[in-house]
C-alpha cells in the first residue's frame, strides 16, 4: 500500500505543493521506519541469540540433573548392594573368626600333648642315662671278675705244681687247687656270660638311644611346627576380626553414603524439575523472540519494498543477482544434458562415512560444486561487507558452499565445523527459514557464532533459485552490518 501511494504521487505532475510535502513526509516516516525496523531487528537478533544460549543451557543443565538424578539411584542401588553384601561378609568372617578360633584351641591342645610327649622322651631319657651307668657299673665288675678268676687260675696253677713237689704229702693241698681250678674256670664262664650279656644289652640301649634321639627331635620339630601353626591361626584370627571390623565400618559408611545420595537426590529431582520449568519458560521466551523477529522482518521487507532506498537494498538486489545467474546455470546444464531434472532434484541423503561433523552426498553435488560454487566465490567480491554466500534447501541442507569453507575434512571436529561447511545440515531459524522461502526476496537478522565465545549481528538476503518453474534452493547472502 505504501509503495503504490508513493508510486502514484511520483507519478501525478500536479501531486506537488501540499500532496507533495505530504509525499515527502511519508517517504521520511518510511525512511525511518526502515532504520528502526533495522535496528529493532539488530536488538531482537541478539536477545534471540542469547536467550536461545541460555535455553540451550537450561535444556542441558535440566537433561544433566536427570542424568544426576538417574546415577544417584543407581549409587543407592548399590550402596544397599555393597551395604547387604559387607553384611554376609561379616557374618562369613564371624563364622570364619570361631572356626579359627576353635582350631586355634584344638592346635594349643595339640601342643600341650606334644609338649607332655616331649617331657616323658626328655624322663625316658634320664632312666636310659641312669641304666647306661649302671651297665658301665656292671661291666666294671665283670672286668674285676675277669682279673680275679685269671689271678686265680694262677694261683690254682702254683698250687698243683707245689702239690707236685709235695708228693704223698701234697694229696689234700692237690685237691684244693683243683678245686681252686675248677672255681676260677666257673668264675671265667661266668663272666663270658655277663659279658656277653653286658654287650647285648649295651647294642639294644644304643639302639634304643637312636630312637629316642629320632623322637626327641620330630616331637621337637612337631613342637615348633605347630607353634608355628598356632601363631598363625592367632595372626589369622587377629586379622579376621580387624576384617570384620572393616567390612563393619564399610557396611556403615555405605550406609551413610546412601543416606546422604538419598538427600541429594531429592535435592537433584528437585533442582531438575526447576531447570524443566526454566527450559520451558526460556522455550516460550524464544516462541515469543522468534515472532518479534518475524515481525521486525516483515517491517524491514515492507519498508525496502515501498521503494524506499535502504542499507539492505543493495544486498536484495545482489542476492536476487545471484540466483538469477545460478537458475541459469542449472537450465543451461540441463539443457545441455549433463543431468537430468531428478537427479538435480535429488533428497536422498546420504551419509559420508567417517565424517565428523557429519556430511552427506546427493546426486548433483558434482554438478552444483562445477557450476555453481564459482559463482558463490565470485558474488563475496561485491562488497566487502559480505561474509559469505551458499544455497541451501527446504531441509536446511547445503551442498555447496564458498570454496574457502568447503576444506576436505581432518581428524579435529573443531576445525571442521568452521572449514568445512558443505555437505552439512543447518537446521537452526535461520537456516530453515532461508531454505523454505518462497518469496522473490527476504531479509532476516540473527546472531552468528564465531567461535571462543565470539558472536557478531549478521543480516542475510535470500532469494529463490528456480529451475523450471520449481524452486531448487535459496541463496543466502550473509553481511556485516553497518557500522
Amino acid at each position: 500500500m505504501i509503495e503504490k501511494i508513493l508510486k502514484a504521487t511520483d507519478g501525478d505532475p500536479e501531486a506537488h505543493g501540499t500532496a507533495g510535502k505530504a509525499n515527502d513526509a511519508l517517504r521520511g516516516a518510511v525512511q525511518e521506519l526502515a532504520d528502526i525496523a533495522a535496528g529493532l531487528g539488530e536488538n531482537i537478533a541478539g536477545v534471540h541469540g542469547t536467550v536461545s544460549d541460555v535455553e540451550a543451557v537450561s535444556a542441558a543443565a535440566a537433561e544433566d540433573s536427570v542424568s544426576i538424578s538417574e546415577m544417584l539411584a543407581e549409587m543407592t542401588h548399590s550402596n544397599r548392594s555393597i551395604a547387604a553384601m559387607c553384611a554376609e561378609r561379616a557374618e562369613a568372617a564371624r563364622q570364619s573368626a570361631v572356626s579359627m578360633q576353635e582350631s586355634q584351641s584344638q592346635c594349643v591342645s595339640a601342643i600341650e600333648s606334644i609338649d607332655t610327649l616331649a617331657d616323658l622322651v626328655t624322663a625316658l631319657n634320664d632312666k636310659i642315662n641312669a641304666f647306661q651307668a649302671r651297665l658301665d657299673e656292671v661291666e666294671q665288675a665283670s672286668k674285676q671278675i675277669k682279673s680275679i678268676a685269671a689271678k686265680t687260675h694262677m694261683l690254682s696253677l702254683n698250687a698243683s705244681i707245689e702239690a707236685n713237689r709235695a708228693g704223698q704229702h701234697g694229696l689234700g693241698f692237690a685237691v684244693v687247687a683243683n678245686e681252686v681250678k675248677a672255681l676260677a674256670n666257673q668264675s671265667a664262664q661266668s663272666n663270658e656270660a655277663i659279658s656277653a650279656t653286658v654287650a647285648t644289652l649295651e647294642k639294644e640301649l644304643q639302639k634304643l638311644i637312636a630312637g629316642y634321639q629320632e623322637a626327641s627331635e620330630q616331637a621337637n620339630a612337631a613342637s615348633q611346627g605347630t607353634k608355628i601353626v598356632a601363631d598363625a591361626m592367632s595372626e589369622a584370627v587377629n586379622a579376621l576380626d580387624l576384617s570384620v571390623d572393616s567390612v563393619q565400618s564399610i557396611a556403615s559408611a555405605a550406609e551413610e553414603n546412601q543416606a546422604i545420595c538419598a538427600e541429594v537426590d531429592d535435592r537433584a529431582k528437585t533442582a531438575a524439575s526447576r531447570a524443566q520449568t526454566i527450559e520451558s519458560d526460556m522455550k516460550s521466551a524464544v516462541t515469543h523472540l522468534d515472532k518479534l523477529l518475524d515481525a521486525s522482518e516483515n517491517m524491514m521487507q515492507v519498508t525496502a519494498g515501498a521503494g524506499v532506498t535502504t542499507d539492505d537494498t543493495f544486498y536484495v538486489s545482489a542476492a536476487q543477482n545471484l540466483a538469477n545467474e545460478c537458475s541459469a546455470a542449472l537450465e543451461k546444464v540441463l539443457a545441455d544434458g549433463l543431468i537430468d531434472e531428478s537427479r538435480l532434484f535429488d533428497r536422498n541423503y546420504r551419509p559420508i562415512a567417517n565424517t565428523n561433523p557429519e556430511q552427506f552426498l546427493l546426486n548433483f553435488v558434482d554438478i552444483s560444486d562445477r557450476y555453481i560454487q564459482p559463482l558463490l566465490d565470485d558474488a563475496l567480491n561485491i562488497d566487502d561487507r559480505i561474509v559469505f554466500c551458499c544455497e541451501i534447501d527446504e531441509n536446511g541442507f547445503i551442498a555447496t558452499h564458498n570454496s574457502k569453507v568447503s576444506k576436505p575434512q581432518g581428524d579435529d571436529p573443531v576445525w571442521n565445523t568452521g572449514n568445512c561447511r558443505n555437505r552439512r545440515f543447518f537446521k537452526d531459524r535461520a537456516g530453515l527459514k532461508a531454505g523454505q522461502n518462497t518469496k522473490e526476496w527476504q531479509l532476516q537478522t540473527y546472531r552468528r557464532d564465531l567461535g571462543g565465545g565470539n558472536f557478531m549481528i549478521m543480516r542475510e538476503a535470500n532469494a529463490p533459485i528456480r529451475v523450471r518453474g520449481r524452486i531448487w534452493a535459496n541463496v543466502r547472502m550473509g553481511y556485516r552490518l553497518a557500522d
